[in-house]
């Protein structure tokens, strides 16, 4: 189990230098389509939810607030199916 938690530290690691040298796309890869969309089961009951709470939980308080992860979660939702969530 410890291996595989320092696999994904990494990976979150690798994720967050692409992010802060200005390459967003695999992040948003990751949260939509990636280990993180399934996680989030996107298109199911409570996505958005999902989405702001598995987020929250990997980016800093610092880094973005509850509105903002709220936000690029709805963005991702739209992104994905072309209307924003009007359920969560």
């Amino acid at each position: 189990m410890t291996d595989r938690r320092e696999e994904l530290a990494q990976f979150w690691a690798d994720l967050q230098k692409d992010f802060q040298a200005g390459n967003p796309r695999r992040l948003k890869e990751y949260w939509k389509t990636g280990a993180g969309g399934r996680k989030i089961r996107w298109g199911t009951s409570g996505d958005l939810t999902r989405c702001h709470r598995l987020v929250r939980q990997e980016v800093p308080a610092t880094d973005m607030s509850d509105d903002d992860v709220w936000g690029y979660c709805q963005n991702l939702h739209q992104e994905l199916f072309g209307r924003p969530n009007p359920r969560d």
